[in-house]
Protein backbone atom coordinates (compact mmCIF):
# COMPACT_ATOMS: atom_id res chain seq x y z
CA UNK A 1 0.00 0.00 0.00
CA UNK A 2 1.39 3.42 -0.95
CA UNK A 3 1.26 6.45 1.29
CA UNK A 4 -1.30 8.12 -0.96
CA UNK A 5 -3.72 5.23 -0.69
CA UNK A 6 -4.13 5.70 3.05
CA UNK A 7 -7.10 7.82 4.12
CA UNK A 8 -5.94 11.44 4.21
CA UNK A 9 -5.84 13.10 7.63
CA UNK A 10 -4.65 16.40 9.05
CA UNK A 11 -3.11 18.90 6.59
CA UNK A 12 -3.50 16.55 3.62
CA UNK A 13 -7.22 16.28 4.31
CA UNK A 14 -7.41 20.09 4.40
CA UNK A 15 -5.38 20.32 1.20
CA UNK A 16 -7.70 17.92 -0.61
CA UNK A 17 -10.71 19.88 0.64
CA UNK A 18 -9.13 23.00 -0.85
CA UNK A 19 -8.59 21.23 -4.17
CA UNK A 20 -12.15 19.90 -4.29
CA UNK A 21 -13.58 23.33 -3.46
CA UNK A 22 -12.60 24.44 -6.97
CA UNK A 23 -14.93 21.80 -8.49
CA UNK A 24 -12.57 21.44 -11.45
CA UNK A 25 -11.52 17.76 -11.33
CA UNK A 26 -12.75 15.76 -14.35
CA UNK A 27 -14.21 18.82 -16.08
CA UNK A 28 -14.00 19.40 -19.83
CA UNK A 29 -11.08 21.23 -21.44
CA UNK A 30 -11.25 25.04 -21.39
CA UNK A 31 -9.46 27.14 -24.01
CA UNK A 32 -7.96 29.65 -21.57
CA UNK A 33 -6.18 26.91 -19.60
CA UNK A 34 -5.03 25.21 -22.81
CA UNK A 35 -3.50 28.51 -23.96
CA UNK A 36 -1.57 28.92 -20.72
CA UNK A 37 -0.09 25.42 -21.03
CA UNK A 38 0.95 26.03 -24.63
CA UNK A 39 2.57 29.29 -23.56
CA UNK A 40 4.50 27.59 -20.75
CA UNK A 41 5.79 24.95 -23.18
CA UNK A 42 6.82 27.65 -25.68
CA UNK A 43 8.84 29.49 -23.04
CA UNK A 44 11.01 26.39 -22.56
CA UNK A 45 10.82 25.07 -26.11
CA UNK A 46 9.38 21.96 -24.47
CA UNK A 47 7.39 19.24 -26.22
CA UNK A 48 4.84 18.76 -23.42
CA UNK A 49 3.17 20.61 -20.58
CA UNK A 50 0.18 20.43 -18.28
CA UNK A 51 -1.89 22.04 -15.58
CA UNK A 52 -1.85 19.18 -13.09
CA UNK A 53 -4.16 18.86 -10.10
CA UNK A 54 -2.87 16.51 -7.41
CA UNK A 55 -5.72 14.42 -5.98
CA UNK A 56 -5.40 11.73 -3.29
CA UNK A 57 -4.02 9.04 -5.61
CA UNK A 58 -3.75 10.63 -9.02
CA UNK A 59 -2.41 13.64 -10.86
CA UNK A 60 -5.16 14.79 -13.22
CA UNK A 61 -4.50 17.12 -16.15
CA UNK A 62 -6.92 20.04 -16.45
CA UNK A 63 -5.05 21.04 -19.59
CA UNK A 64 -2.27 19.26 -21.44
CA UNK A 65 -0.16 19.38 -24.58
CA UNK A 66 2.09 16.55 -25.76
CA UNK A 67 0.64 14.10 -23.22
CA UNK A 68 -1.78 11.35 -24.23
CA UNK A 69 -3.22 10.15 -20.93
CA UNK A 70 -5.62 12.39 -18.97
CA UNK A 71 -3.93 11.53 -15.66
CA UNK A 72 -1.09 9.58 -14.03
CA UNK A 73 -0.80 7.87 -10.67
CA UNK A 74 0.43 10.29 -8.03
CA UNK A 75 3.08 7.92 -6.65
CA UNK A 76 4.81 7.60 -10.05
CA UNK A 77 4.66 11.22 -11.14
CA UNK A 78 6.92 14.25 -11.20
CA UNK A 79 4.11 16.44 -9.90
CA UNK A 80 3.72 14.29 -6.81
CA UNK A 81 7.09 15.75 -5.81
CA UNK A 82 6.82 19.21 -7.34
CA UNK A 83 3.46 20.41 -6.01
CA UNK A 84 4.76 20.61 -2.44
CA UNK A 85 7.93 22.54 -3.24
CA UNK A 86 8.41 26.12 -2.10
CA UNK A 87 9.33 27.30 -5.61
CA UNK A 88 9.70 26.01 -9.15
CA UNK A 89 10.85 22.37 -9.02
CA UNK A 90 13.37 21.55 -11.78
CA UNK A 91 14.72 18.18 -12.89
CA UNK A 92 17.39 18.87 -15.56
CA UNK A 93 17.83 15.19 -16.53
CA UNK A 94 15.53 12.57 -15.03
CA UNK A 95 17.66 9.69 -16.33
CA UNK A 96 20.46 10.89 -14.05
CA UNK A 97 18.19 11.38 -11.02
CA UNK A 98 17.58 8.27 -8.92
CA UNK A 99 14.18 9.59 -7.80
CA UNK A 100 12.79 9.62 -11.32
CA UNK A 101 14.73 7.09 -13.42
CA UNK A 102 12.02 4.46 -13.04
CA UNK A 103 8.98 6.66 -13.71
CA UNK A 104 6.88 5.46 -16.68
CA UNK A 105 7.14 8.92 -18.27
CA UNK A 106 10.95 8.56 -18.16
CA UNK A 107 11.64 4.88 -18.77
CA UNK A 108 8.63 4.26 -21.02
CA UNK A 109 7.91 5.24 -24.63
CA UNK A 110 7.48 8.94 -23.79
CA UNK A 111 11.12 9.14 -22.68
CA UNK A 112 10.93 12.50 -20.93
CA UNK A 113 14.15 13.73 -19.36
CA UNK A 114 13.51 17.37 -18.42
CA UNK A 115 10.81 18.57 -16.03
CA UNK A 116 9.97 21.91 -14.44
CA UNK A 117 6.88 22.45 -12.31
CA UNK A 118 5.59 25.53 -10.48
CA UNK A 119 3.21 24.90 -7.56
CA UNK A 120 -0.38 26.10 -7.83
CA UNK A 121 -0.84 27.61 -4.39
CA UNK A 122 -4.28 28.61 -3.11
CA UNK A 123 -4.88 31.67 -0.94
CA UNK A 124 -4.91 29.51 2.21
CA UNK A 125 -1.37 28.32 1.49
CA UNK A 126 -2.18 24.80 0.29
CA UNK A 127 -0.76 23.67 -3.06
CA UNK A 128 -3.31 21.94 -5.27
CA UNK A 129 -1.08 21.03 -8.21
CA UNK A 130 1.43 22.39 -10.69
CA UNK A 131 1.90 24.15 -13.98
CA UNK A 132 4.59 22.00 -15.56
CA UNK A 133 6.59 21.42 -18.73
CA UNK A 134 8.44 18.32 -19.93
CA UNK A 135 10.87 17.59 -22.74
CA UNK A 136 12.70 14.59 -24.16
CA UNK A 137 16.05 16.38 -24.08
CA UNK A 138 17.74 17.45 -20.84
CA UNK A 139 17.73 21.18 -20.08
CA UNK A 140 19.39 23.65 -17.76
CA UNK A 141 16.73 26.37 -17.82
CA UNK A 142 17.66 30.03 -17.60
CA UNK A 143 16.57 31.96 -14.49
CA UNK A 144 14.17 34.09 -16.53
CA UNK A 145 12.42 30.96 -17.84
CA UNK A 146 11.96 29.67 -14.31
CA UNK A 147 10.62 33.05 -13.19
CA UNK A 148 8.13 33.14 -16.06
CA UNK A 149 6.84 29.70 -15.20
CA UNK A 150 6.25 30.76 -11.61
CA UNK A 151 4.41 33.88 -12.73
CA UNK A 152 2.26 31.87 -15.13
CA UNK A 153 1.35 29.58 -12.24
CA UNK A 154 0.01 32.69 -10.49
CA UNK A 155 -2.07 33.42 -13.60
CA UNK A 156 -3.44 29.85 -13.56
CA UNK A 157 -4.46 30.24 -9.92
CA UNK A 158 -6.18 33.54 -10.69
CA UNK A 159 -8.08 31.78 -13.47
CA UNK A 160 -9.08 28.94 -11.15
CA UNK A 161 -10.25 31.43 -8.52
CA UNK A 162 -12.30 33.30 -11.12
CA UNK A 163 -13.76 30.02 -12.38
CA UNK A 164 -14.75 29.01 -8.86
CA UNK A 165 -16.37 32.39 -8.20
CA UNK A 166 -18.41 32.17 -11.41
CA UNK A 167 -19.56 28.67 -10.44
CA UNK A 168 -20.94 29.58 -7.01
CA UNK A 169 -24.73 29.48 -6.73
CA UNK A 170 -24.83 32.61 -4.57
CA UNK A 171 -25.20 36.03 -6.16
CA UNK A 172 -21.85 37.30 -7.43
CA UNK A 173 -20.00 39.87 -5.38
CA UNK A 174 -19.95 43.21 -7.13
CA UNK A 175 -16.57 44.01 -8.62
CA UNK A 176 -14.85 47.05 -7.15
CA UNK A 177 -15.21 50.20 -9.25
CA UNK A 178 -12.53 50.64 -11.87
CA UNK A 179 -10.16 53.58 -11.42
CA UNK A 180 -10.34 56.62 -13.65
CA UNK A 181 -7.68 57.02 -16.32
CA UNK A 182 -5.70 59.47 -14.17
CA UNK A 183 -3.08 57.35 -12.40
CA UNK A 184 -4.39 54.04 -13.78
CA UNK A 185 -1.91 51.39 -14.92
CA UNK A 186 -1.92 50.52 -18.63
CA UNK A 187 0.00 47.85 -20.52
CA UNK A 188 1.07 48.16 -24.17
CA UNK A 189 1.73 44.79 -25.85
CA UNK A 190 3.40 45.34 -29.23
CA UNK A 191 6.49 43.95 -30.97
CA UNK A 192 6.89 46.90 -33.37
CA UNK A 193 9.09 49.40 -31.49
CA UNK A 194 7.64 52.47 -33.27
CA UNK A 195 4.02 51.53 -32.57
CA UNK A 196 4.88 50.55 -29.00
CA UNK A 197 6.56 53.91 -28.38
CA UNK A 198 3.69 55.91 -29.92
CA UNK A 199 0.97 54.12 -27.94
CA UNK A 200 3.01 54.40 -24.75
CA UNK A 201 3.51 58.15 -25.16
CA UNK A 202 -0.19 58.76 -25.83
CA UNK A 203 -1.25 56.79 -22.77
CA UNK A 204 1.23 58.69 -20.60
CA UNK A 205 -0.12 62.01 -21.85
CA UNK A 206 -3.57 60.82 -20.83
CA UNK A 207 -2.36 60.24 -17.28
CA UNK A 208 -1.70 56.51 -17.23
CA UNK A 209 1.25 54.81 -15.64
CA UNK A 210 2.42 52.68 -18.59
CA UNK A 211 4.36 49.44 -18.94
CA UNK A 212 5.32 48.04 -22.35
CA UNK A 213 6.21 44.51 -23.47
CA UNK A 214 6.69 42.88 -26.86
CA UNK A 215 4.57 39.72 -26.65
CA UNK A 216 1.65 38.08 -24.89
CA UNK A 217 3.85 35.86 -22.73
CA UNK A 218 5.63 38.82 -21.17
CA UNK A 219 2.27 40.58 -20.82
CA UNK A 220 0.86 37.82 -18.63
CA UNK A 221 4.00 37.82 -16.51
CA UNK A 222 3.72 41.59 -16.04
CA UNK A 223 0.02 41.34 -15.17
CA UNK A 224 0.86 38.73 -12.54
CA UNK A 225 3.66 40.88 -11.12
CA UNK A 226 1.38 43.92 -10.84
CA UNK A 227 -1.29 41.85 -9.06
CA UNK A 228 -4.49 43.41 -10.37
CA UNK A 229 -3.20 46.94 -10.96
CA UNK A 230 -3.37 46.70 -14.78
CA UNK A 231 -6.72 48.16 -15.78
CA UNK A 232 -6.12 48.72 -19.51
CA UNK A 233 -4.32 46.61 -22.11
CA UNK A 234 -3.56 47.83 -25.65
CA UNK A 235 -2.36 44.82 -27.63
CA UNK A 236 -1.34 43.81 -31.13
CA UNK A 237 -2.90 40.70 -32.70
CA UNK A 238 0.17 39.02 -34.21
CA UNK A 239 3.25 38.63 -32.00
CA UNK A 240 6.15 36.15 -31.79
CA UNK A 241 5.04 34.50 -28.53
CA UNK A 242 1.33 34.36 -27.73
CA UNK A 243 -0.86 36.52 -29.95
CA UNK A 244 -3.56 38.99 -29.03
CA UNK A 245 -6.53 36.60 -29.15
CA UNK A 246 -4.85 34.13 -26.81
CA UNK A 247 -3.79 36.98 -24.51
CA UNK A 248 -7.35 38.34 -24.32
CA UNK A 249 -8.66 34.87 -23.51
CA UNK A 250 -6.15 34.51 -20.68
CA UNK A 251 -6.86 38.01 -19.35
CA UNK A 252 -10.56 37.22 -19.14
CA UNK A 253 -9.71 34.58 -16.55
CA UNK A 254 -8.53 37.29 -14.16
CA UNK A 255 -10.91 38.03 -11.25
CA UNK A 256 -11.31 41.65 -12.41
CA UNK A 257 -10.20 41.63 -16.05
CA UNK A 258 -8.82 44.83 -17.60
CA UNK A 259 -10.32 46.70 -20.50
CA UNK A 260 -8.71 45.83 -23.83
CA UNK A 261 -8.00 47.61 -27.11
CA UNK A 262 -6.76 45.34 -29.91
CA UNK A 263 -4.58 46.66 -32.76
CA UNK A 264 -3.95 45.13 -36.18
CA UNK A 265 -2.98 46.07 -39.70
CA UNK A 266 -5.59 43.65 -41.06
CA UNK A 267 -8.50 42.37 -39.00
CA UNK A 268 -9.40 39.10 -40.70
CA UNK A 269 -13.10 38.23 -40.27
CA UNK A 270 -12.14 35.13 -38.24
CA UNK A 271 -10.06 37.29 -35.88
CA UNK A 272 -12.93 39.75 -35.50
CA UNK A 273 -15.29 36.89 -34.68
CA UNK A 274 -12.91 35.44 -32.10
CA UNK A 275 -12.42 38.80 -30.42
CA UNK A 276 -16.15 39.46 -30.40
CA UNK A 277 -16.73 36.08 -28.76
CA UNK A 278 -14.30 37.16 -26.04
CA UNK A 279 -16.20 40.42 -25.51
CA UNK A 280 -13.74 42.76 -27.25
CA UNK A 281 -15.26 45.40 -29.55
CA UNK A 282 -12.64 48.14 -29.32
CA UNK A 283 -10.53 47.50 -32.45
CA UNK A 284 -7.85 49.81 -33.79
CA UNK A 285 -6.57 49.52 -37.37
CA UNK A 286 -2.92 50.21 -38.15
CA UNK A 287 -1.58 52.72 -38.95
CA UNK A 288 -3.60 54.95 -36.64
CA UNK A 289 -3.60 58.59 -35.62
CA UNK A 290 -3.61 60.15 -32.18
CA UNK A 291 -7.34 60.83 -32.42
CA UNK A 292 -8.08 57.28 -33.57
CA UNK A 293 -6.20 55.85 -30.60
CA UNK A 294 -8.06 58.19 -28.24
CA UNK A 295 -11.38 57.09 -29.78
CA UNK A 296 -10.53 53.40 -29.30
CA UNK A 297 -9.55 54.09 -25.70
CA UNK A 298 -12.86 55.88 -25.19
CA UNK A 299 -14.76 52.90 -26.56
CA UNK A 300 -12.90 50.64 -24.15
CA UNK A 301 -13.91 52.87 -21.24
CA UNK A 302 -17.49 51.62 -21.55
CA UNK A 303 -16.80 47.93 -22.08
CA UNK A 304 -14.83 45.47 -19.98
CA UNK A 305 -12.74 42.95 -22.00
Amino acid sequence: MTLTSVMATGPESERLATLHSYAVLDTAPEAAFDDLVRLAAEIFGASAGAITLVDAERCWFKARVGLDAPEVARNVSFCGYAFGSSGVFVVPDARRDARFQGLPLVSGPAGFRFYAGAPLRAANGFSIGTLCVLDRAPQEPRPEQVTRLGRLADVVMSALEARRTRGLPAAPVAAPPLPESRGAVALVVEDDPAVQKFATEVLRRLGHEVFAVSNGADALVRVAELRGRVRLVVTDVTMPIMGGVELVRALRCQPNPPRVVVMSGNFHPDIRAQLKSEGVTSLLGKPFSLDELKLALGQAQALRA
